[in-house]
């Protein structure tokens, strides 16, 4: 496995893989990726033509099979953005269109040169009540009906629900029943507001088995469906989930580059590939070395920062200051690094602060050629805390008042823009 010592005398073991734990792992790994469609609803997220296209070429370039693109009824200049997209003529990945279970939602995928198509409505009895207000067997109807619409039309065709995860699961495989009947060849079930657990995951899928609801090959067909899983990480549990879901036998995973997404977004495409490839020996046909370059072109092109802390590719990820730590590190990597830096397209990095030892420095003196005795070593990393601790906090707290502010700034117009466009558009301001 990537990252173990080399050395036959230290046993490293991950308990992941060495006992049986009964997984149903698939042959392969189906990677749906969101960044384009989901992560894009990001709140103050949006893409330019130009950059939808770049970043779908990354995305496929990287490794992933479907490109959720977008939604091509949203807008011309959504739809012109897809098209360009299918125009590209990707090597790998399959172009995918959204569309509400509405036949003019499905004509404007077609338009916009999809290779797929992807009808969804919710279904748990809040979504039906409260946001489309339609019975049970209306929500059965609009779903047959579009994917008959978008099968008759020569579309590979996914159907997903919103909120299935708090829906009656009876109700779930009576609707999806239909929907495959209907010629759907994958079937998507979704944790729309991330409120799974693992255990929680397992069960879900066992029972849609229990219920006898069609399950076919990797790719699908009409009447086996492959199956697949949509999360979200409202309680950081995204990654967990999508990884149940697969442990469960489920091979298609949804994803978004740096977990961008509605809320606190979507489960992260470069923890599922990482995880599954260092704790599950798992090959995942992700070029992984790429996950770094790819999370910082996402992040410039959202302007949504990663957290330092972020998994894989954050900033921290493969940062080090302990003393302690460094040692470690210095002597053999994988006594505080689970994976190497190289692996992912990062790099090691050792801060020099309050918690630095004489190992750090002498690492960077050597390479540096410079020569100091252990007193010199000592002294230095005295010198280092001395300074640390004498330093003020009002530059730190300065930038968080700043990055808070932009923060709000960046999300949609501002009061004042929306008020001159109200007032402009109806000649009122706000009593």
């Amino acid at each position: 496995m990537t990252g173990m010592p080399e050395d036959e005398d230290v046993v490293t073991h991950n308990w992941t893989v060495e006992p049986d734990h009964g997984y149903d792992l698939p042959d392969e790994l189906v990677i749906w990726d969101e960044t384009l469609r989901d992560g894009e609803q990001t709140p103050g997220v949006y893409y330019t033509t130009e950059e939808k296209v770049e970043l779908a070429k990354l995305l496929d370039e990287i490794g992933c099979d479907i490109l959720n693109c977008g939604i091509p009824a949203v807008s011309e200049g959504e739809l012109t953005s897809i098209k360009a997209i299918s125009d590209e003529g990707l090597s790998q990945a399959s172009i995918m269109g959204a569309a509400r279970t509405i036949r003019s939602d499905i004509d404007a995928v077609l338009k916009a040169g999809c290779d797929e198509c992807v009808p969804f409505i919710a279904c748990s009895d809040v979504h039906l009540k409260y946001k489309l207000q339609r019975s049970k067997q209306e929500c059965i109807e609009m779903a047959v009906d579009a994917v008959e619409h978008a099968v008759d039309h020569g579309l590979k065709t996914t159907f997903v629900t919103e909120d299935t995860v708090r829906a009656d699961p009876e109700f779930v495989a009576e609707l999806y029943n239909a929907a495959i009947e209907a010629g759907a060849e994958r079937v998507l079930f979704s944790d729309t507001v991330g409120v799974m657990t693992p255990t929680a995951t397992s069960w879900f899928f066992e029972t849609m088995r229990e219920l006898d609801l069609p399950e076919g090959p990797i790719g699908g067909q009409q009447g086996a469906p492959e199956w697949g899983f949509h999360n979200h990480n409202d309680f950081g549990l995204g990654t967990a989930n999508a990884i149940a879901a697969f442990e469960a036998g489920v091979p298609n995973l949804n994803t978004a580059v740096n977990g961008i997404g509605e809320r606190a977004g979507n489960t992260a495409f470069e923890e599922v590939v990482m995880t599954l490839e260092q704790l599950y020996d798992y090959d995942t046909g992700i070029n992984t070395e790429l996950l770094k370059d790819l999370s910082e072109r996402v992040e410039e092109t959202t302007g949504v920062p990663v957290d330092q802390m972020k998994p894989v590719v954050g900033h921290n990820a493969f940062t080090h200051e302990s003393g302690i730590h460094t040692h470690g590190v210095l002597s053999n990597t994988i006594t505080y690094e689970p994976m190497h830096p190289e692996d992912v397209g990062h790099e090691r990095r050792f801060v020099f602060g309050k918690h630095t030892g004489t190992a750090a420095i002498e690492d960077r003196l050597d390479r540096a050629g410079v020569d100091a005795e252990e007193g010199q070593l000592s002294e230095i990393a005295e010198r280092i805390k001395t300074t640390i601790e004498k330093r003020g906090k009002d530059e730190a707290r300065a930038f968080v008042d700043e990055f808070r502010e932009h923060t709000d700034e960046q999300q949609g117009v501002s009061k004042d823009e929306f008020w001159a466009i109200v007032e402009d558009v109806t000649g009122q301001q706000p009593k």
